[in-house]
């Protein structure tokens, strides 16, 4: 009986060879297409696989400003020296940004530091240098009883006839007299009493009228005179007197304590007599 051989069918042949060249045309593919067979912009954003573009694919100089996100350059980003002064926007460094500490004195520029700088407070005595404040630089009045040590203000320091702090007080008066004149006073004693002078062609002299009850000595003495020595309790409102009792031209000094309860006054007293008229002047201690 004779054999038949079964031969393909068309429908057959025809995919087995569809499918050769789709495989063949996969290596050809692979082994063929450079960038030359690439159309310009045909390799979009899309086509790019995450990840697929790597340092190595960057061209030098290809990541400008304008390709970078706003907020992209993190710290860790930036090179060690990497930002200079250049780099920074006027006013970009602020209080905030600063680490404490941060700004040291070779920092700062000559003058850096103004007034407006400086917080209420932030100048202690530890940062002023010694005779660093100069009279110009304080206010009137600034310098208060509470400010001046013990025994800081000396005699050179007073102007004449100015008040001694506390309980003291340095005075002097003067007057001129012709001849007739009585208690014409010329000096006031505060809380004491008041010194008036006298004069006439043979003599001058002095007189107080006390303001509070008081205890008085007066010590005179003459030009080529015997000296005297008086003393006197007083009533408030009451007074004593003493001059030169001689006829002629000449000068009388007297000195004169008065206690007026807890405060004592040291008065020096002189009047000369010349010509029918006196010159009287006075200057007093109080403490």
């Amino acid at each position: 009986m004779l054999s038949r051989e079964k031969l393909l069918h068309p429908a057959t042949a025809i995919a087995l060879l569809a499918l050769f060249v789709s495989l063949g045309g996969v290596t050809y593919a692979a082994a063929t297409i450079g960038t030359s067979q690439i159309k310009n912009s045909a390799v979009t954003n899309a086509k790019l696989k995450n990840g697929a573009v790597t340092g190595s694919k960057l061209k030098n100089g290809a990541v400008t400003s304008a390709k970078i996100g706003r907020g992209a350059v993190r710290g860790d980003r930036i090179a060690r020296e990497g930002v200079t002064a250049r780099e920074l926007a006027r006013g970009a460094v602020n209080g905030a940004v600063l680490a404490d500490n941060a700004v040291g004195s070779s920092k700062l520029g000559l003058g850096a530091v103004t007034g407006p700088k400086l917080s209420d407070g932030a100048v202690a005595g530890a940062k002023l240098a010694d005779r660093g404040v100069a009279g110009s630089k304080l206010e009137d009045g600034a310098v208060t009883a509470a400010k001046l040590a013990p025994g800081a203000v000396t005699a050179d320091k007073l102007a004449p006839g100015t008040a001694v702090g506390g309980y003291g007080q340095v005075l002097s008066g003067s007057a001129r007299l012709t001849a007739g004149a009585v208690d014409t006073a010329f000096l006031a004693l505060p809380g004491i009493g008041l010194l008036s002078a006298a004069c006439d062609v043979a003599s001058g002299g002095f007189a107080l009228t006390a303001s509070a009850p008081a205890d008085v000595r007066i010590f005179g003495q003459g030009d080529g005179r015997a000296s005297s020595v008086r003393r006197a309790q007083l009533a408030a409102g009451g007074s004593v007197s003493a001059s030169s009792s001689d006829a002629g031209d000449g000068t009388y000094a007297s000195t004169w304590q008065i206690v007026v309860g807890g405060r004592v006054a040291t008065v020096w007293a002189t009047v000369g007599v010349s010509g029918g008229s006196c010159d009287a002047a006075a200057q007093a201690l109080l403490s």
